[in-house]
């Protein structure tokens, strides 16, 4: 539950939309990936670190490879630990599909 509390707050800073609350945000996701690293729980580490990850990219030059790197990682252990069609999986994908977009690697041009 501590987790997920840090998750939300991470969200709420995240949707703000500045660059300070992305930075606040980071200190959110961050508190949240230590608590999942200390209780060993795999989908919430890779959670939080792409989540620290997109916050980044929102204020750091060229940290475009890191979100892919995450959003990628997150997605493939969705799919070896709940399946392709689990709905946690394909809510990652498309996490993943639209940081592919974002950073022009994503075939067609979709509006997100």
């Amino acid at each position: 539950m501590k987790a997920e509390a840090y998750n939300v707050n991470g969200r709420i800073a995240l949707d703000e939309g500045s660059e300070e609350s992305a930075r606040r945000a980071v200190i959110h996701f961050e508190n949240q990936l230590k608590v999942n690293e200390s209780i060993g729980h795999d989908e919430g580490i890779a959670h939080a670190k792409a989540s620290i990850a997109v916050a980044k990219s929102l204020y750091e030059v060229g940290n475009n490879e890191e979100v892919l790197k995450t959003s990628h990682e997150s997605y493939e252990l969705h799919v070896s630990k709940f399946g392709d069609d689990d709905g946690d999986t394909i809510h990652t994908g498309l996490i993943y599909a639209i940081n592919l977009q974002r950073a022009n690697r994503g075939g067609k041009q979709w509006i997100f």
